[in-house]
């Protein structure tokens, strides 16, 4: 998750998950679930995606701390 390069140390992450039934606009008709959305910067993230059903899932992660 660190820029630049991988060296020894420990992140922490703090993970966070989310899933409604709000399906996204456009997949209801199909049937077809949406693509995987993603979002990475600063030390922080998103992704999430829609099932063919509509539910919606959505997991967001931040890098709380970094050990050296």
């Amino acid at each position: 998750m660190r820029e630049g390069g991988v060296g020894e140390g420990t992140e922490i992450l703090e993970l966070r998950a989310r899933i409604s039934d709000a399906a996204a606009a456009g997949d209801s008709e199909t049937g077809a679930s949406s693509r995987l959305a993603f979002e990475y910067a600063g030390g922080r993230g998103k992704a999430g995606f829609t099932q063919a059903s509509g539910r919606h899932v959505e997991v967001s992660v931040r890098v709380a701390r970094i050990e050296r």
